[in-house]
């Protein structure tokens, strides 16, 4: 079920669509520059070998698998707000889309939080005994993310019973 948004607030969503496709683009050039310089985005911790070949390809995974959350949630938000930028406001496949782009922030949450532990671990996994690294941290801005994430996830749902009550609503009039 549609809904006509205000001219300003249609174009403003479609501008938001555009942002979101460009912040793909620039998080897959940010993956790039990663993979062409790790070093600068390591922690600086003492590795016994340095960034061997086989400590970069699995730093290079790690990266792109931490990255992929936050690619999932910006192309599902592309796609949401240009929905809401044609007046497809109240639909199914909003909620489901605002639903995708929770889940992707929590997953993206939760991998962050074990993927700096994993990060140390290849690091320092050749360190002589006693010089290894294990490294836990939770940082304000993940719990700040896992609540928007459960917040969007929610919203998402209610969404969805709310359309699901409206279509069953309309069969009756």
């Amino acid at each position: 079920m549609g809904s006509a948004l205000p001219p300003n607030l249609g174009r403003l969503c479609r501008g938001l669509s555009h942002g979101c496709a460009l912040g793909c683009a620039a998080l897959i050039a940010a993956y790039g520059v990663v993979l062409a310089d790790p070093s600068a985005f390591l922690p600086p911790i003492e590795t016994a070998t340095g960034i061997t070949p086989g400590k970069w390809r699995a730093l290079a995974l790690l990266t792109a698998v931490l990255f992929a959350p936050a690619l999932i949630a910006l192309w599902t938000a592309r796609g949401l707000f240009a929905r809401y930028g044609r007046g497809d406001v109240f639909s199914a496949g909003n909620a489901r889309a605002i639903r995708r782009i929770g889940v992707a922030l929590l997953a993206g949450t939760g991998l962050a939080i074990a993927g700096r532990t994993v990060a140390i671990l290849i690091l320092t996994h050749d360190n002589p005994p006693g010089a290894r690294s294990l490294t836990v941290s939770l940082a304000s801005h993940d719990l700040l993310l896992a609540l928007l994430g459960a917040l969007l996830l929610v919203v998402g749902w209610v969404m969805a019973e709310a359309t699901r009550q409206a279509d069953e609503n309309r069969l009756f009039v």
